[in-house]
């Protein structure tokens, strides 16, 4: 199970930011809060990248979800290999008040017949497409 969050990453590119590259690199959680409430959801992703924020940069002086934190990821795919091939890497970069870690994982493709996400849009000047 993942997040809204990272749904919204991997299918509809939310968060997106252009670093003039192929590779995709996003904005994740940008509120401490937040993302604690997902990891503690059960989100396979946030869950991993919580418990390696906690071994690094835990205080009791500051908790968690109240401390300076930024998450960014970049989804890009691993060196041209034929048993690669439908591997994706997808590689975060946290940082939690002066403390930076990385972590990495491999998302297999799925099927490209699954509806991407959409969310419910509504006021005056939207145009659906």
């Amino acid at each position: 199970m993942i997040c809204d969050t990272c749904f919204r990453m991997l299918r509809g590119q939310e968060g997106r930011i252009w670093k003039g590259t192929y590779d995709l690199h996003f904005v994740h959680h940008t509120n401490g809060e937040t993302f604690c409430q997902s990891a503690k959801m059960s989100c396979g992703i946030c869950r991993v990248l919580l418990e390696e924020l906690e071994l690094k940069c835990r205080t009791e002086a500051t908790p968690l979800k109240f401390a300076e934190l930024s998450i960014t990821a970049s989804l890009s795919r691993p060196p041209r290999e034929p048993h690669l091939y439908h591997l994706y890497q997808l590689d975060f970069k946290l940082k939690c008040d002066n403390i930076r870690s990385k972590r990495t994982f491999l998302l297999k493709e799925t099927d490209s017949g699954n509806p991407p996400f959409r969310t419910p849009v509504s006021g005056p000047g939207i145009l659906l497409a």
